[in-house]
């Protein structure tokens, strides 16, 4: 909050001329650089130093002798006006002609459903443009963002920092998925004939016991890492407990485990 407060009361004009006294360390050289009347550096110096709260600048033998305070900050400011000067003159980002590459954290069945049609779009909006897809399983995956090692991270969260921005890319429903010929498939789907048969419940993480209610809480994110679970155990109540002898953390392995069993083996669902 007292940061906040701060920004509000000064103008980043003061910044330069603090930059132009530390540099020349006289008011008349600061002056003469920023085309200024001494008077206007005088002003602009007492408006920062009450700012600040410190002299920064105090008369000695060499001239403006700087503060420990202003030794302190002149790192700080000095990397901050180069930072704001170049975004201030960096192109705006133009997709067709840019070339960079955008790291996206997803899952398996996240990058099968999303790369297709971004890469159809890329090829003709953005041909220079490259994606990399990282494993979105990770516990860091916050940290990640954080460090910019990636740009985009796709799941499904119930809440986020507030220093993050996100956006809803679909919308989408569960579906049972059995085996062809499955015996299930006889006659009506009951929750009692549903716990009849075994489950495979995907797991992002692999590693259920740091989750709860199907959320990982990543260092404030609570992100979704498994669905599954959550219908299976939301009838425990009533006494119904379905068999779950297989978590996998892929969703691209549960096709190959839902084939036909050969004779002999036990059922799968």
């Amino acid at each position: 909050m007292e940061g906040t407060l701060i920004l509000r009361r000064v103008d980043l004009n003061l910044f330069r001329v603090f930059e132009a006294v530390m540099h020349h360390r006289s008011v008349n050289g600061a002056a003469k650089e920023l085309n200024l009347t001494s008077s206007a550096i005088s002003h602009a110096l007492a408006r920062l130093r009450r700012v600040l709260d410190d002299e920064l600048f105090v008369v000695g033998s060499a001239g403006m002798e700087p503060t420990p305070r202003a030794l302190e900050l002149a790192p700080s400011i000095s990397g901050g006006m180069d930072n704001f000067l170049t975004t201030l003159s960096e192109e705006l980002f133009d997709p067709a002609r840019s070339v960079r590459t955008f790291t996206l954290a997803a899952t398996d069945y996240a990058a099968s459903v999303l790369i297709p049609p971004l890469m159809r779009f890329l090829s003709k909006n953005a041909p220079q443009i490259s994606i990399r897809v990282f494993p979105a399983n990770q516990f860091d995956a916050l940290k990640f963002l954080d460090e910019r090692r990636v740009d985009l991270l796709v799941g499904w969260f119930a809440n986020i920092p507030t220093r993050l921005r996100r956006t809803r890319l679909t919308v989408e429903y569960g579906d049972l998925v059995v085996r062809a010929g499955h015996p299930i498939l006889g006659s009506p789907i009951t929750i009692e004939r549903l716990f009849d048969f075994p489950h495979v419940v995907v797991e992002l993480t692999g590693s259920g016991e740091q989750e709860v209610a199907g959320f990982l809480n990543d260092q404030g994110m609570a992100r979704r890492t498994w669905f599954d679970r959550v219908v299976i155990e939301s009838v425990a109540d009533n006494g119904l407990v379905a068999h779950v002898p297989l978590t996998v953390p892929h969703y691209s392995v549960v096709p190959h485990i839902l084939e036909p069993c050969p004779a002999g083996l036990n059922r799968w669902g």
